[in-house]
């Protein structure tokens, strides 16, 4: 019996250890720390290629509206104010453009591709980023208006 209370007092014992145990602790949590700090860099970067994305779609929509009067041409302007608002040599590769005619309505959407850095670890290798921006033509007619002076009050004739 003296074997069996002298183990029991040693697992006590050692039970109630403290040394240690912050090493311990923190082993398990600073895996778990730097993964959330690093996914937090990937989204945070995906989020400025969306941003980015967004304002090259509507620039792009918007040019094309207001210029292209062809669907060749429409097609054509979009793909040039989109490059330049959006550089391929910049983050999140393009990779598709699309434009959609409806009647009055032209329809811009873009997609890029985010390699991600950090959450490749969880298998996250790519963030796809989608946006879209939707405008409307209007031809309003021109209203053109003819004032004639004929009282003399706008001359500059001073006797």
């Amino acid at each position: 019996m003296k074997k069996i209370d002298a183990i029991i007092a040693l697992f006590n014992s050692y039970i109630r250890q403290q040394r240690g145990a912050f090493a311990v602790g923190f082993a398990l949590v600073f895996p778990v720390l730097v993964a959330m700090a690093g996914m937090s860099v990937d989204v945070g970067r995906a989020y400025l290629v969306k941003q980015r994305l967004s304002h090259a779609v509507d620039a792009a929509a918007l040019a094309a509206a207001a210029s292209a009067t062809t669907t060749q041409d429409l097609n054509a302007r979009v793909q040039e104010f989109f490059d330049l608002n959006y550089p391929p040599d910049k983050i999140g590769a393009t990779y598709n453009v699309q434009v959609v005619i409806s009647g009055s309505d032209i329809r811009v959407s873009a997609s890029a591709g985010f390699q991600t850095y950090f959450a490749r670890v969880v298998g996250l290798n790519e963030i796809d980023i989608n946006e879209s921006s939707t405008v409307t033509r209007e031809i309003i007619g021109l209203e053109v208006a003819m004032v004639l002076d004929v009282t003399g009050s706008m001359s500059t004739n001073n006797n």
